[in-house]
């Protein structure tokens, strides 16, 4: 259950994920369909995905005590 979008009570909510395709090494869902009472309410794509591009190795160390 999840709150609704637009106010009220909780609402019985499914997220179905799809078309799972590499990228960079991870399996990542390119669909996304979100269900409310068992009626489709929302589905995205994913077009293009990168992941930790720009990002230098030095953000990922621990600081030091």
């Amino acid at each position: 259950e999840e709150p609704p979008l637009f106010g009220g009570g909780m609402v019985p909510m499914a997220r179905l994920y799809g078309d799972y395709r590499p990228v960079d090494g991870l399996m990542v869902p390119h669909r996304t369909e979100r269900q409310v009472r068992g009626q489709r309410l929302i589905e995205d794509a994913i077009t293009s995905m990168s992941v930790n591009k720009g990002v230098a190795d030095s953000q990922f160390q621990r600081p030091p005590r």
